[in-house]
C-alpha cells in the first residue's frame, strides 16, 4: 500500500546535542521520499494528526533527555510563570550552597500567598528549605533561600537573571523568587522547559519533585501538584497560580524509562491539558536508540591480526512517530584494518532514505573473535 506524500511530517535531520545548556535538537517540517506504509501504519499517521485540543494560551510537550520538542503552540511568548518561577530558585540554590547547610527564619520574613508555615527563629536545612519550596510552594521558604543564599532578595533576584542568561534564556526576567505577579517578571514555555531539564540534572531536585508529601521538624508539606499518584508515571514537576498567570503547570512522567515534559501555561484546566499532552506522546511517539548493531557487526580486523570490538562513544537516542520506526536504517562503514582506540568508520542513520545522521565509530581493544 502506498500514500502520497505527507509533507506536514517532522523527522529529524541532525544528531542530537545532549552538552549540558538549553540546545535542543533542530527539527524541520519537509517531505519524505514516498516509502510503503502499512495499513497499521497508515492509522497511526491519522491518529498522530488528532493533536489535543487545548485551550491553554501557550504549551509544549518534548522529550525531557533530548529536549526534542512533539508538540507546540506558541511556546516562546513570555508569559507570568507564577510558581514555575521557583524552579529557578530552587536550581540556584543547589549550585550554590551545601543541602546541610542551616538557615534560620529571620522574624521579618513575611510574604503573601502560599506558605510552607515557617515559623521566625526555626532553624531548617538547606534541603529541607528546599522541600517546603517545591512541595506547598511556600513563598516563605523561596524568600529564605534567597536571602540566605544571595545575601539580599535583590542580590538573588540578579543572580536568577544571570544565569537565565547563562542558559540562553531569551524570553526571561525575573523580578522575585517566588513568582508572584510583578511587572516584567516573565518566562516562556520553550524558557520554562530549558530550564526543568537543567534542573532536572540534579538528583536532589529530581527527588524532591517527586515527593508527594514530606514531614520534617513539625511541618508536613503536600505536594501541589494533583498529577502525583494519580497519572501513572508522573514523576514532576511544578504548579504555579497567580491573578495574572492563571493555571501553570509543568508536569513529567516516566515510562519504561522514557520520560516526557508538559508545559502549560495561562490554563484553565491545567490538569486535563498537561494528561492531554502525555497521552499524546506516549501513545503517538517511540524511543529508538542509535547505536551498533548486535553480533559481528561489532567486530573489525585489527592491523596486528586479531580482531577488535568496535563501539560509539556517545550513543544517541531519538524520538520518532511510531509509524517511522520501520523505516530507520543502519549502515556500518569501515576501514579494513584498524588499531586501538582509533577511530575506524561511522555509522549512518537513514530515515524513508534521507539522512539523519553520522556517528563516529572507534576499535576499543583487541578480543579473539568468537
Amino acid at each position: 500500500m502506498r500514500v502520497p506524500r505527507w509533507p506536514w511530517l517532522i523527522i529529524l535531520l541532525s544528531c542530537l546535542n545532549l552538552a549540558p545548556g538549553p540546545a535542543v535538537p533542530v527539527l524541520v517540517e519537509t517531505e519524505l521520499p514516498q516509502v510503503p506504509l502499512t495499513a497499521t501504519q497508515v492509522h497511526q499517521i491519522d491518529r498522530l494528526r488528532q493533536v489535543p485540543v487545548l485551550r491553554a494560551p501557550s504549551v509544549l510537550l518534548a522529550d525531557a533527555t533530548t529536549g526534542q520538542v512533539l508538540y507546540s503552540q506558541d511556546p516562546t511568548t513570555p508569559r507570568p510563570p507564577a510558581s514555575t518561577t521557583k524552579i529557578m530558585t530552587a536550581l540556584l540554590v543547589l549550585e550554590r550552597n551545601y543541602l546541610t547547610e542551616t538557615v534560620r527564619i529571620p522574624a521579618d520574613l513575611q510574604v503573601p500567598g502560599t506558605t510552607a508555615g515557617l515559623v521566625p527563629g526555626e532553624t531548617l536545612t538547606i534541603e529541607e528549605l528546599l522541600y517546603g519550596l517545591l512541595l506547598p510552594s511556600g513563598n516563605d521558604a523561596a524568600l529564605a533561600l534567597a536571602r540566605y543564599s544571595g545575601g539580599t532578595e535583590e542580590e538573588f533576584v540578579a543572580a536568577m537573571n544571570t544565569r537565565a542568561a547563562e542558559l540562553g534564556l531569551v524570553h526571561t526576567h525575573f523580578v522575585n523568587p517566588h513568582g508572584l505577579d510583578a511587572p516584567d517578571h516573565l518566562s516562556s514555555a520553550m524558557d520554562l522547559l530549558s530550564l526543568t531539564r537543567q534542573a532536572l540534572r540534579h538528583p536532589t531536585f529530581a527527588r524532591i519533585v517527586a515527593t508527594a508529601t514530606y514531614s520534617v521538624r513539625g511541618h508536613r508539606w503536600e505536594n501541589r501538584n494533583r498529577l502525583l499518584g494519580q497519572y501513572p508515571g508522573a514523576d514532576g514537576i511544578k504548579t504555579g497560580t497567580t491573578a495574572a498567570a492563571g493555571e501553570c503547570l509543568i508536569a513529567s512522567a516516566t515510562r519504561q524509562g522514557q520520560r516526557l515534559i508538559a508545559v502549560v501555561l495561562g490554563s484553565q484546566d491545567r490538569y486535563a491539558e498537561a494528561t492531554a499532552l502525555l497521552d499524546y506522546g506516549f501513545a503517538h511517539y517511540t524511543w529508538q536508540r542509535l547505536d551498533l548493531p548486535p553480533g559481528d557487526f561489532r567486530q573489525v580486523r585489527g592491523k596486528d591480526g586479531p580482531q577488535l570490538l568496535l563501539s560509539l562513544h556517545d550513543p544517541q537516542v531519538i524520538v520518532l512517530p511510531r509509524w517511522q520506526k520501520s523505516h530507520l536504517r543502519s549502515f556500518l562503514h569501515l576501514a579494513s584494518v584498524a588499531q586501538p582506540g582509533e577511530p575506524v568508520g561511522h555509522l549512518e542513520f537513514t530515515l524513508g532514505g534521507q539522512r539523519l545522521c553520522i556517528l563516529p565509530v572507534y576499535a576499543l581493544s583487541h578480543e579473539a573473535a568468537p
